[in-house]
């Protein structure tokens, strides 16, 4: 399922304040628009209404593509950084504690700590879906 949120954003050139929409998740295979727009870099983009400054928003984003049997999550790498609550979601192997899901390749998402190793692990997916391999 795809996924969004709305949430105020202070520009950081003039400093004024407005509702953006955020993606929280993009499924490819319910809304394949999107993919192009993930790798258009138009996903998770603030752009200033009043003096037009725009740069991407450091927001996780899961990925889905239900055709091809995989997903990706994105974190931003300052989770790292900041947050020892974030770590705790995860178990010594790396895996998320809890995924409500039963014995599927939705249990153990593909991590990854920045947006253009997201874009290459789906590239890499889709050559390995075109040739055929299991």
């Amino acid at each position: 399922m795809t996924r969004t949120s709305s949430t105020a954003v202070r520009c950081p050139e003039c400093g004024r304040q407005q509702e953006v929409v955020l993606w929280d998740s993009l499924n490819v295979t319910l809304d394949p628009e999107l993919k192009e727009k993930l790798f258009e870099g138009k996903i998770n983009i603030f752009e200033c209404i009043f003096c037009h400054f725009t740069t991407m928003i450091d927001y996780p984003l899961l990925y889905h593509d239900m055709d091809r049997r995989f997903i990706v999550q994105y974190y931003p790498f300052s989770s790292l950084m900041v947050n020892e609550d974030y770590l705790k979601m995860f178990r010594k192997n790396g895996k998320i504690r809890e995924i409500p899901l039963s014995r599927t390749y939705l249990e153990e998402p593909h991590i990854v700590f920045d947006m253009n190793e997201m874009l290459r692990y789906i590239l890499f997916r889709e050559k390995i879906f075109q040739i055929g391999q299991d």
